[in-house]
This record gives structure tokens, sequence and C-alpha cells, in this order.
């Protein structure tokens, strides 16, 4: 056989059968979950479910595909479902065929990746959904913040001393209260529209500090962790107070929820001018804890797991960046290759005069 005949069949032998990607499709769409409020139109799934197997076709044959604009939903999921069906339909099909064809999966994914459909960016959700949420997380903030007061109150103001078992219930309540509720605030952060928070607010950086480290310390402690305040400013400032102090807490909240018998360190520090820097620290102690590719993935694909599972994590650190961003500064997430975590940004607070 010559050699280009040995090329042909080279060739061939890396392509997938002519109607296999067509077989796939229609699995897709015969499978896609059926759920309220999500499932799009069959005519809008079936132009999703084409356009991704043109991509894959395309990529398989040595193109490039390109960005597209945002489609009307996620389509990884979609591209999942899609890669699952063509590994059932080729499972006795050639290796080399095979390993080409999920190369060509790998560069959609990662197209889709780096393009609009950002896990983190809650815009993409729908108007009725992303309504819809905002909704669900304003009826549960309130109910779950009275549940942590009521925790609080019990714990410290019992007429009749608390027994350890009791004491270690209350402090499971409290734990289950205040990360229910910090999930339900973020949430409201991320579907609400944009608050222009006011920037000549008095900001009496001690107290504020203060009132953040009295919130935290009881989740710490419940998590066998320590709590440590480093107040490097203390003297009243002036600038977005309220932008301030409301993403440090959600950080500070969701930073001792992930730390278990280890340290949460707060840590604010005069800045050049009038910045003035803010970082929260994590060391944990148990082994492998706050492992995270993306800190700021609200959704994460698990081994084992079929679709998204929630990352409270992602939740916190999205919704504190989007109120940082509001107030012209940005989030910094760092994490050591042992697992300890750096949070901080910097913001202008000239003194109050």
């Amino acid at each position: 056989m010559s050699h280009a005949g040995d090329m042909t069949r080279d060739l061939d032998a890396r392509l997938p059968p002519p109607d296999a990607m067509d077989r796939a499709a229609e699995s897709v769409l015969a499978r896609y979950p059926i759920e309220p409020l999500v499932t799009p139109d069959e005519t809008i799934l079936r132009r999703e479910v084409t356009a991704l197997v043109e991509a894959v076709r395309l990529a398989i044959d040595g193109g490039t595909p390109t960005a597209t604009d945002r489609p009307p939903l996620d389509r990884l999921p979609l591209l999942r479902m899609l890669r699952g069906a063509v590994l059932e339909t080729w499972s006795d099909q050639e290796e080399l065929s095979l390993l080409h064809t999920m190369k060509a999966f790998e560069t959609v994914e990662s197209l889709l990746r780096g393009g609009t459909e950002d896990p983190a960016n809650v815009d993409a959700v729908r108007p009725f959904a992303r309504g819809l949420l905002r909704e669900v997380a304003h009826a549960l903030l309130s109910p779950l913040g009275s549940i942590v007061m009521l925790a609080e109150t019990l714990r410290e103001d019992a007429s009749v001393p608390l027994s350890e078992a009791q004491h270690r219930r209350l402090n499971i309540i409290h734990r289950a209260a205040v990360s229910g509720a910090s999930i339900s605030s973020d949430l409201l952060t991320l579907t609400s529209p944009r608050i222009h928070y006011e920037g000549t607010r008095r900001l009496v950086v001690g107290d504020a500090i203060e009132a953040i480290a009295n919130l935290v310390r009881p989740v710490t402690e419940a998590r066998g962790s320590d709590l440590v305040v480093d107040q490097g400013v203390t003297e009243p400032r002036s600038g977005p107070g309220s932008a301030v102090t409301q993403a440090l807490l959600g950080l500070a909240l969701r930073a001792a929820l992930m730390t278990r018998d280890g340290t949460v360190e707060l840590r604010v520090e005069p800045g050049d001018g009038d910045m003035v820097s803010f970082s929260l620290s994590t060391r944990d102690g148990s082994p492998g804890g706050g492992q995270a590719d993306d800190a700021f993935a609200i959704f994460r694909t698990e081994s084992g797991a079929e679709g998204y599972t929630l990352s409270p994590e992602g939740l916190a650190f999205s919704a504190a960046r989007e109120t940082i961003r509001s107030i012209g500064s940005e989030l910094e997430v760092d994490r050591a290759a042992d697992g300890a975590l750096l949070l901080r940004f910097e913001v202008s607070l000239p003194l109050a005069g």
C-alpha cells in the first residue's frame, strides 16, 4: 500500500462513525433532565445541542471552534452529557478514534470555560430564575437570623447553667443557622441590582472590627479554632463603610466555617496614603482541609457526582468580590499548597475630620 494510502487509513481511524454524533445528540435530547423553571424550550435545546455537535466535529477535523454570544442555557452540562453518550456509542471503536474525539471534547470544553460560561457569573441565570433565587434567599434570611440570635441568647443569658451536651447542641444549631444565613445573604448580593455605596460615611474601623470579631468568634469556637485579631488601624475614617463591613463580615464568617481545629486571623493594616488593607488568613488543622481549584466557582463538579454541586465558599467569595468591586477595589484570593488561605483587599478610607 502506498504512503498516501497509509495516511488516509490513519486519518479515517481518527474519525468517528458518520452517524455516531447524531445518535449521541438524540440520546442527550431524550435524556435531558426535566426541571421546572429550568428546562428550556425543546427548539432551544435542540439548537444548543446541534451547536455543540458542530463545534466538536470542527475540532475533530482539525479546525478551531470560536466563542459565540452567551447562549440561553449553560452548555457545559450538555457537553458532558454528549460526551457520555459518545462514549456509550463508541465503546467498541478503535482506541485512536476515541482518544482523538475526547481531545476534541476537551477543546470545546476549554472554549466554554474561557468564554462567557463562567460558573461564578450569576448574570448568566435567566431573569425569572434569578428573581426566584432572590426571593427564596430573602425569605430564608430573616428566620435563619432569628435562629442565630436565639441560639446566642440561650447560650449567653441562660438562667440555668447549660450542661456540656446542651452547650454543644446550641453550638451546632448556631453554626448551621449562621451558615444558612450567610448563604442567603450572599445569594441576595449576587442576584440583586448592584448597590451604589456612599463614599462619605463615617467608619470607626476599630469598632467595626470588634463587632465582626464578636459575630465570628462563636463560630470559630464551635469549630475548635482560634480567632486572632490584629488591628493596625482603629481611628475613625470616611468612605464606603457599609460595603467594607458587609464584605469583611461575609468573608470572615465563611473563613470560620471552612476552618476546623485551626486558626482564623483578621488583620487590618495601614497602606500608602489613605489606603487601608483588610486581610483574612486561615490555617486548617484537619487533613486536606479547604482544597479548591477555583475560589470563585459557585458550582463545582466532584468525582462520582452528577452535574454541579454548590460551593458555599465560592458563593461567599463571589458575593464579597461583587461588593468590593462596587467600591473600586478587588478581592485577592491565594491558597498555599497546604490549604492555608489568604483573602485580601484594599480600600481608600481617608481620616475622618
